[in-house]
């Protein structure tokens, strides 16, 4: 989408055959009407859509069938999911249980899906860079003790020398 006038919009979807549908939207108070083919992305100067079917559109492929679609606003979108949410932590464990409204319960579940990937997968890029730190950290302890180390051998090893000391381990 990139027309921030089409946002909010009530705009008519007809399904024009089983191949082709058409939206209705008003910009700059004029009607624009677009056509485009399911499955294949539509393209204009005010959105970007594609629009597949899937198997439960049956019968409304054989007619012309009309509905009303509105495109939201991503600020729009996060702030209908921040207020119909609800995040509880039963107790004694560490478990999220999360709620969520929405008008069509499919499109909740899909996004309480989402959301559970993006958690999940923020989790382990979090641990990984939490075990990536501290093998950095080890390393660089290692490198510290290995240069201590070969500074004391170094003084021993002069020490030696300067007092005419015989090493005996070799």
């Amino acid at each position: 989408i990139t027309a921030t006038e089409i946002y909010e919009q009530q705009m008519p979807f007809t399904v024009i055959s089983p191949t082709e549908y058409s939206i209705r939207y008003v910009k700059n108070k004029q009607d624009v009407e677009v056509k485009g083919t399911f499955g294949k992305d539509l393209k204009t100067g005010d959105l970007h859509i594609l629009v597949k079917l899937n198997g439960t559109a049956g019968p409304i492929t054989q007619n012309k069938a009309e509905y009303m679609i509105k495109i939201h606003s991503r600020p729009s979108l996060v702030g209908k999911y921040q207020a119909g949410m609800v995040v509880e932590t039963p107790e004694y464990t560490n478990i999220l249980q999360i709620t969520v409204e929405d008008e069509i319960p499919e499109r909740g579940v899909m996004f309480l899906d989402t959301l559970v990937e993006v958690y999940i997968e923020n989790s382990l890029t979090q641990r990984l860079e939490v075990n990536q730190n501290t093998v950095y950290y080890i390393d660089r302890q290692l490198g510290e003790v290995t240069n201590i180390l070969n500074s004391i051998d170094d003084s021993l090893q002069h020490y030696r020398e300067s007092n005419l000391i015989i090493d005996l381990d070799n």
